[in-house]
């Protein structure tokens, strides 16, 4: 009985609400039914059998605390997503540390694998000796063609596990490969797709021809024959919106991918090398030409594919619809000058772009797939094959778009104070419209303005891209007018910024832990966390005995400038507990409720609630329903100008707490009820004993540090877009002493199971990851860039369809305990025992 309740004590500690896999969690003993807990949360899942000399059995599915298991003679097991088998003294162990998907941890093959018959040969062997094939394998998903063998078949395998994917090549004997299940593939030149448990596999054995295992595509076959072909250099880059031309790569073939999503128009466009003569679509069919661009629209996407090999960076765009005849255009960039000269490109049009500023200018030519291009107020440009310029910030702007062979000539200096391009005319158009005759005189109207419009045309003549019926002569307070220019313009952006890519942190922590593996030393406990903390709660308390008789002035004054900025680095202290650091994944429920003493001096309950939703939060970063960091679309449309963003920041408390109601509704827990009396009686004892000055102190001090206060500038900070190319970003500066690190933002959703402590250490270790991404180094620069930038405001966020659904109803982690002591205590024995004698359900039978 002991044992049973220990073994059961460790599998429930595990109940981690840390992000991660998805585990289940469950115990049983001796073949008995599994006991079940809520599922919980960690890097690694583990499956644990142990069959006893005396028939004995025990099973345990839980997360593990770590990415090592060790039995109980020392030996650790660090083979993933296997199952390992031991025995000792205690017994025969059957064991699985996997982090290959969701729920991996649901059995241990324990059976030995299926050993395969000899068959006979299937197909033709090609005359003239054994097939030549490839032999290599890959472990991050990039093809290989590095060695070749000699056998009587060609083996290309290809396996998807979690977020892996390898690659393997290779000569076989005998046409068949078991797959993780012990399932056997046989088929001959075919590429079949098998899923398993753990796996998703693409298969293929053949022995038509020479390196015949050089892809596996089901459902179709590329157009050219499978051999090695020579080497091309091709563009490697990725954009948002717009063509790029700054890598390069060498592979047998060139890759062109456009995807836009078409309810938002939103492009991402990608260029890399390949060694395969095909892509394939999110359905699993692959592209079907060379040479040439293929369209095809799969849920809502538009893909603009383009496989080749023709010449040197033959990439480029492929024409925005097909058979759109594509053009050759000048290809340079240059900095401080009006013109530049360079190589070319191919795109369906040609670009020139210049921004000139008194500090200096930069001019670009490139191609591009369509001729949409806009200002810095994002204006679209209107003029097509002539050039256009605008002034915007006190930025000069030159923009042509054109489609005829190195069309893409440098503008010739403009006034950029007027626009001599269409947005004048069709000012002028408006008002010839406005002014001569009736609607059905229209035609008239349209004819004369058109005639105006060509004799400005032919006399260069310069147009105001204003109304004509603003004077020229009108005054105005100058200071004034440009402070109201400024608190009235409105915001550029009317809608999120939609991406079609998965967040980066998760493959970037792969990257990063296979080159330096010692990072995973710094994951677990800050053993000066709960320290810290105990005395930022006591100093507040203090402080509420200090403030009791004191002026208003002087409570309100404290709250903003010591009550205020402590009370914040609570919340962040509570931010980094959330993620186990104070006690560690196997102590959840500890790490809870210090979470509640953390909550104390913030005296509005937010501890338990903060948890419940920062979990999605990492998971789903900027997916749509799901992130409740991001910004309603009503916030969004409202706060638009600097004074109505200024309000959304003063706000800010109120948004964050009732946001989530509106977004993400989640049944309350047990433990957010006991979150909420323990505040509640706090503040009454605040009250009680120190009286309401003392009580105003601390809440609003966590309402204004929250809000118009420095160090609310992480809110900012942490994921709005300052560049729709990057989504999280750090901050460097001396406010990360008073708010446990939370600045190295970045590093922190790359690894959220190292303390805010220690994520300084990480960036020292892997300073290449982070040196090169955009940062921030001032809190009051962010607050007022956020404010003032016409791009910047709530939809300044990248967004994500939904992955997975809303889950209404959470974890009662209390409620788990208390059945697992009533039914190990003897507690459910004793009801049935008390009910079948004094039969409490009345089920005496009447004789």
């Amino acid at each position: 009985m002991f044992k049973d309740i220990a073994l059961l004590l460790v599998g429930l500690a595990s109940l981690s609400m840390a992000e991660g896999l998805k585990c289940q969690n469950c115990y049983s003993a001796n073949s008995q039914a599994c006991l079940t807990a809520p599922d919980c949360e960690a890097d690694f899942c583990l499956y644990e059998q142990i069959v006893q000399s005396g028939g004995r059995v025990y099973i345990r599915k839980t997360c593990a605390t770590s990415d090592s298991y060790r039995f109980d003679d020392g030996v650790a097991v660090t083979q993933y997503n296997q199952c390992v088998t031991k025995t000792t003294g205690v017994g025969q162990y059957y064991i699985m540390l996997c982090n290959s998907g969701d729920y991996c941890n649901t059995n241990c093959v324990t059976r030995p694998p299926v050993q395969p018959t000899t068959l006979a040969p299937i197909g033709p062997v090609p005359a003239g000796g054994p097939v030549t094939c490839y032999n290599c394998e890959t472990t991050d998903g990039t093809d290989c063609q590095s060695a070749t063998c000699q056998g009587a078949y060609c083996l290309y395998e290809r396996r998807l596990s979690g977020n892996q994917m390898f690659i393997k090549k290779s000569c076989i004997i005998e046409p068949l490969i078991l797959l993780d299940d012990n399932t056997a593939v046989e088929g001959v030149d075919i590429c079949e797709v098998r899923n398993t448990a753990t796996s998703r596999y693409f298969v293929k054995i053949c022995n038509d021809v020479h390196f015949c295992n050089n892809y596996c595509s089901p459902g179709q076959s590329p157009t050219i024959p499978p051999q090695r072909q020579p080497l091309v250099t091709c563009f490697d880059c990725e954009g948002y919106g717009n063509e790029c031309f700054t890598g390069s790569c060498q592979a047998n073939y060139c890759i062109y991918e456009l995807q836009r999503r078409l309810p938002t128009g939103l492009t991402y466009i990608k260029k890399t090398c390949s060694a395969l003569p095909f892509v394939e679509y999110p359905d699993n069919t692959p592209s079907t030409t060379i040479n040439q661009c293929e369209y095809r629209t799969i849920n809502d996407i538009e893909y603009h594919i383009k496989v080749c090999n023709s010449a040197a960076n033959c990439n480029t765009a492929c024409p925005a619809t097909p058979g759109q005849v594509s053009v050759v255009c000048t290809s340079c960039q240059a900095n401080n000058q009006d013109d530049c000269s360079g190589g070319t490109c191919q795109g369906a049009y040609c670009i020139f772009s210049r921004q000139k500023t008194t500090s200096g200018s930069l001019v670009k030519k490139s191609c591009a797939n369509e001729a949409t291009l806009s200002f810095g107020d994002n204006s679209p440009y209107t003029d097509f094959s002539h050039c256009q310029f605008k002034n915007v910030n006190g930025v000069s702007y030159a923009l042509k778009a054109c489609n005829s062979s190195l069309c893409n000539t440098a503008c010739a200096d403009g006034d950029p104070g007027y626009n001599t391009s269409n947005e004048g005319f069709s000012t002028l158009r408006a008002f010839f419209h406005s002014e001569i005759g009736p609607h059905d005189d229209m035609p008239q109207a349209t004819a004369v303005s058109a005639l105006f419009e060509s004799k400005f045309r032919s006399h260069n003549l310069k147009i105001k891209g204003t109304s004509p019926s603003i004077r020229v002569n009108q005054q105005f307070d100058s200071s004034r007018s440009r402070l109201l220019d400024v608190m009235g313009q409105s915001v550029s952006r009317d809608d999120f910024i939609w991406t079609l890519t998965e967040q980066p942190h998760m493959d970037r922590r792969e990257i990063i832990v296979k080159k330096y593996p010692e990072i995973k030393k710094l994951f677990g406990v800050d053993p000066s966390l709960k320290y810290v903390v105990s005395a930022m709660v006591l100093f507040q308390v203090f402080m509420c005995w200090l403030l009791q008789d004191a002026d208003w002035t002087l409570v309100l004054l404290e709250s903003y400038l010591c009550g205020g900025v402590i009370n914040h680095a609570m919340t962040l202290a509570i931010h980094d507990i959330s993620h186990n650091t104070a006690f560690g994944n196997g102590r959840p429920l500890l790490n809870r409720f210090f979470g509640m003493f953390a909550n104390l001096p913030i005296a509005i309950p937010i501890s338990v609630s903060f948890k419940k939703y920062h979990v999605e939060h990492h998971r789903y970063l900027g997916e749509d329903g799901l992130d409740t960091d991001v910004p309603t679309e009503l916030e969004a449309k409202f706060f638009t100008s600097p004074a109505k963003k200024l309000l959304w920041l003063a706000l800010q408390p109120l948004f964050y707490g009732f946001r989530p109601l509106i977004i993400y509704k989640k049944a309350p827990t047990d433990m957010e009820i006991v979150n909420f009396i323990i505040q509640i009686a706090f503040d009454l004892l605040i009250l009680r004993f120190f009286g309401l000055k003392s009580l105003i102190y601390l809440v609003f001090g966590t309402l204004i540090a929250m809000g118009l206060h420095p160090s609310a500038g992480h809110f900012i900070s942490e994921h709005y877009a300052f560049s729709e190319n990057q989504e999280t970003y750090s901050y460097y500066g001396a406010w990360n002493l008073c708010t446990f690190n939370v600045g190295y933002h970045v590093e922190h959703h790359d690894f959220p199971y190292i303390p805010g402590r220690d994520l300084p250490k990480l960036r020292q270790i892997a300073p290449e990851y982070y040196e090169t991404l955009e940062q921030h180094h001032s809190m009051m620069k962010i607050l007022r860039d956020f404010v003032f930038e016409p791009t910047m405001g709530p939809y300044a966020r990248l967004k994500r369809k939904p992955r997975a659904p809303q889950q209404f109803y959470g974890n009662n982690p209390l409620a788990v305990y208390a059945e697992a002591l009533f039914h190990y205590t003897g507690f459910y024995q004793i009801r049935e025992y008390a009910e079948s004698v004094f039969d409490l359900n009345n089920n005496k039978k009447v004789l």
